[in-house]
């Protein structure tokens, strides 16, 4: 099996895979769960936020009522319940415009508050709160007081009664023979409902258990998106979720949604997302901002990495593959731009010098010994020497010397 040898870079960018990598999605998880966490944090802050702002309208709401109560059970209005029209006397009309005072202080205390009745069936006459653009009184027949007895008996807090929110008390559960309405401002009523809206692009909706009466500034198409899918089944807990509307698909609410018990209602409130997430979106961009820049360091740092030490170490494997296949003897390589391998640069530009010094001696020694041996060949063939040879054999044949002519001969 053939193994892979690594380089220097490579081994550095296997260190960083290793290492490094790691703890970089270590870090993105932190953040990430650090987000959420904010964000969980935000959203539930928001939401207690909603329900205090809910229980404040239902407060409000409550001692509103109770103010009518409380009106409705002073004696002068027991009085008024038990005379007939055909008995009232000067008292009779006393005690009515005092209630009538009654009421219009009750209904200056609240703004949310327009008007203020009492019926008297006995009477035969409705009693409004001074001021009311409609006047002071109005005919109350039988039907009509039934009818409103009825809608008593239903045990709404509110009740939506033709384009009125009224809310009605009465003393009896049964046959009251006097009852008293407080009828609320729709206008007043929104204003109150819109003065949670601390984000920009935020909507309210307040509504009845039967939604027989919504108050929102949703349009009528975001309305039925925002009640496609409940919030919760039972509606007896506060809740949150995310919505989008297509009349603003690039940006996405939540809805934050308080079940007003008393009232029998809900309250929601749809907040955008980039709004109330701000402080998280910003803190993941941030992250992630670090984070590109950490990369563009280690980029930078493989690059000079690479500059520093792979292209000097290569530099000096050129240098030793030109010496050892290529037969460049003498051949050196530069240091100026590397000062940290200047050592080996110079110990490699020594052996190159060594080494052509030795092969120009070892040339020039072989060079001179063949010349000897070139003029040792040229003075066998020169003639006085062939004469001086000829005739040595010629006397030591003569002398009987045969043996050793034989060996100089064939020397």
């Amino acid at each position: 099996m053939k193994t892979i040898r690594l380089g220097v870079l490579g081994r550095l960018l296997l260190l960083f895979l290793v290492v490094l990598a790691p703890l970089f999605s270590l870090s993105a998880w932190s953040v990430r769960q650090a987000n959420q966490k904010l964000e969980q944090q935000i959203t539930s802050s928001v939401l207690q936020s909603t329900e205090r702002f809910a229980r404040v309208v239902e407060t409000q709401v409550a001692e509103v009522n109770k103010s009518a109560l409380n009106i409705l059970a002073q004696t002068r209005m027991a009085k008024l319940a038990r005379v007939e029209l055909a008995d009232a006397t000067y008292e009779t009309y006393y005690n009515i415009n005092v209630m009538r005072e009654f009421m219009t202080n009750v209904r200056d205390m609240n703004p949310i508050v327009s008007n203020i009745r009492m019926y008297l069936p006995a009477m035969e006459a409705a009693y409004n709160a001074n001021g009311y653009n409609r006047g002071s009184q109005q005919p109350l027949s039988q039907g009509e007081y039934e009818g409103l007895v009825a809608v008593k008996k239903n045990g709404k807090v509110l009740t939506l009664l033709g384009h009125r929110l009224i809310s009605l008390q009465s003393l009896a559960a049964q046959t009251p023979r006097s009852l008293i309405e407080v009828e609320y401002n729709q206008a007043a009523l929104s204003a109150l409902l819109s003065s949670a809206l601390i984000y920009p692009g935020s909507y309210y909706e307040f509504e009845l258990d039967d939604r027989s009466f919504i108050l929102t500034n949703l349009e009528p198409g975001m309305q039925a998106q925002a009640h496609a899918d409940p919030l919760v089944d039972a509606g007896l807990e506060a809740s949150s979720r995310q919505i989008r509307f297509q009349e603003n698909t690039t940006q996405p609410h939540i809805a934050f949604r308080v079940p007003l018990i008393t009232m029998r209602g809900a309250y929601t409130l749809y907040v955008p997302l980039n709004q109330i997430m701000q402080p998280s979106l910003l803190s993941a961009r941030y992250v992630y901002m670090l984070l590109l820049i950490m990369m563009l360091g280690l980029f930078l740092y493989f690059a000079g990495t690479f500059r520093m030490i792979h292209t000097p170490l290569q530099k000096l494997i050129e240098g030793f593959r030109l010496l050892g296949e290529d037969k460049q003897f003498g051949i050196n390589v530069s240091h100026a731009e590397s000062p940290d391998f200047a050592y080996l640069y110079t110990a490699f530009n020594k052996m190159s010098d060594e080494l052509h010094q030795l092969i120009n001696h070892e040339y020039s020694h072989r060079m001179l010994l063949q010349q000897a041996t070139l003029r040792q060949l040229q003075a066998q063939i020169n003639p006085h020497f062939l004469y001086n040879s000829f005739f040595m054999l010629h006397r030591m044949i003569k002398a009987g010397q045969h043996e050793e002519s034989i060996t100089v001969s064939k020397e």
